[in-house]
């Protein structure tokens, strides 16, 4: 696993859940696992309750990391390959070792922030060696994205999640492939 070492209240559990609490941190949070492909496509799922939302208008979503990464201030930082998914800004966002971010996409659909909803990412390797962001899935409906992204598959090292600032997310699943990697704690 890394995180941001920048967060101002750590992830913790709470009735059964991970709370994401970034209400007090100026950076975009992150905490991930590592994860290595098995094949070329990518289930990315989180069921989120949103509690407490004072939407910034920042991107909360996804981000699939490099094996480089390591524990960073911010996903912001260069040095290694982020790609995100935005679950509510709607958009895809991408940068390299040697760049800032770059807006991929921006008519992702959203679910609606003011209930509990589940979102779904599926990437596929496309033939040049890249990540597609292929669809996504809200609350069970797909969507069809098919946005090419300069991400190599292969530079895949670790899955997560980013908060920005303002946000308490409680997360009671969150997978890669139906391999759970936060569940429900009783």
């Amino acid at each position: 696993m890394v995180e941001s070492t920048s967060w101002k209240t750590y992830p913790y559990w709470e009735d059964g859940e991970l709370v994401i609490n970034n209400t007090g941190a100026g950076n975009d949070e992150y905490i991930a696992w590592r994860y290595s492909p098995v094949s070329n496509t990518i289930n990315i799922t989180i069921h989120v309750i949103p509690k407490s939302i004072q939407y910034s208008g920042a991107n909360p979503g996804f981000d699939i990391f490099s094996p480089n990464v390591g524990d960073q201030t911010t996903d912001g930082n260069t040095g290694f390959y982020v790609l995100l998914v935005d679950f509510y800004g709607n958009t895809i966002w991408f940068h390299s070792p040697t760049s800032g971010w770059k807006q991929l996409y921006t008519s992702l659909p959203q679910p609606n922030p003011d209930f509990p909803f589940t979102f779904s990412v599926i990437l596929t390797e496309n033939s040049a060696g890249n990540v597609t962001v292929q669809s996504v899935y809200i609350n069970g409906t797909a969507y069809t994205i098919n946005v090419n992204t300069p991400f190599p598959w292969s530079q895949i090292g670790y899955v997560g999640m980013r908060m920005d600032p303002g946000l308490i997310f409680y997360v009671s699943y969150f997978g890669v492939n139906s391999i759970p990697l936060v569940t429900q704690r009783g």
